[in-house]
């Protein structure tokens, strides 16, 4: 690969983009199908059908990326000053800032055929099993059976009982799981910690601010700075409490309303409130998100088994980006729906980037 001329690179590269494209497609789909509903056999057994043949694949491929890496950097340079691997220049660029941390070609095998045993396998077995969660709560004399997306959501309710009871439902539902939970986080810590150490990582965030393209000076300063004004959350919890009239706030307050909670919104009405916002700050923005809706691209009923939480999943430049959200018509659950689209639009405008351009990193 260090080889190549600067065009034959940039060749190289786009040969490599089209094979993962068609590998990205089929754990997309098995992804989001799993995501939909976690209780179906079949969809976990698809979901390990991609991930195994995936790894294959890229194991296949690997040696591009690793002879890259390890190219000389003069010889580097000068192709990456090349006009002719400019739209690759980025790409090329962010690889070669892991030349410390990759491994030999058969290390790096191993580690990517162990991945599915290791850490997506305990990442697929936390989501099924808090998928399948159900909690215990009353309120108004009767019982309810809620999910974990339901319960949540009441932590926002302006009733400080219900807000008190459904607490006491969540903390007493994940007690029940309380052993295969703990396990499941500390295997996953475990396996950061094996990868951190193998491929000589300084200190645990250090991966991630590479993969962030971010100093980690810069983030040790923005801890800092968060860590100094530690008093001002205290402060505004003080304030917070006597606004909703209370001496001492407790846990299950934090999200309590201060004005009037205006009730249970549709999601037709969510729709409107977002495309609203939307459109006073961009009419391109606006029609983007609109065809999230028209096309049916968001999944927003909840669902036993469904995934929790929200996510745009940005797919592929030849596709087009999915939202998944769990919408129980609370406030938070309208700014969630326009947080969510704000990634997909973002997502559909970048598609002409490419697979290996069009994401961002989380900074």
């Amino acid at each position: 690969v260090g080889e190549l001329a600067a065009a034959e690179l940039a060749e190289a590269v786009n040969a490599l983009e089209a094979l993962h494209e068609r590998v990205v497609r089929a754990a997309v789909f098995s992804n989001l199908l799993f995501a939909a509903d976690t209780s179906l056999p079949r969809h976990g057994a698809l979901l390990q059908h991609v991930q195994e043949r995936a790894s294959e694949i890229r194991n296949t491929l690997v040696f591009f990326e690793l002879e890259w890496v390890n190219a000389g950097e003069a010889a580097a340079q000068a192709r990456l000053a090349d006009p002719a691997l400019a739209r690759r220049r980025h790409f090329l660029s962010a690889l070669r800032r892991y030349r410390p941390h990759v491994l030999s070609e058969p290390e790096e095998r191993i580690l990517e055929e162990t991945a599915n045993t290791g850490r997506r396998a305990f990442g697929r077995l936390f989501d099924e099993l808090i998928s399948a969660q159900r909690f215990q709560l009353r309120h108004d004399g009767k019982e309810q059976e809620l999910g974990e997306e339901e319960v949540l959501a009441l932590l926002y309710d302006p009733d400080r009982e219900l807000r008190r009871e459904a607490a006491r439902a969540l903390t007493d539902g994940l007690k029940q799981g309380a052993r295969p939970l703990a396990f499941i986080f500390n295997m996953l810590v475990q396996d950061k910690a094996v990868d951190d150490r193998l491929r000589r990582y300084a200190e645990p965030m250090a991966a991630r601010n590479l993969a962030n393209e971010i100093e980690s000076r810069s983030v040790e300063s923005l801890l800092e700075a968060c860590m100094a004004r530690y008093p001002l959350v205290a402060r505004y919890y003080r304030l917070k409490a006597r606004l909703l009239g209370l001496t001492r706030l407790e846990d299950y307050d934090r999200y309590a309303p201060v004005a009037a909670e205006q009730g249970k919104r549709e999601f037709a009405e969510a729709r409107r409130i977002v495309l609203d916002a939307y459109a006073g700050f961009s009419p391109v923005m606006a029609d983007t998100a609109r065809r999230f809706f028209d096309e049916r691209w968001i999944d927003a009923e909840l669902r036993v088994g469904k995934r929790g939480g929200a996510f745009s999943a940005s797919t592929l430049p030849s596709v087009h980006p999915y939202v998944l959200l769990n919408y129980t018509g609370n406030l938070r659950d309208v700014m969630t729906l326009a947080h969510e689209l704000g990634h997909g639009v973002h997502q559909c405008l970048a598609a002409d980037q490419g697979l290996f351009e069009q994401d961002t990193p989380l900074t």
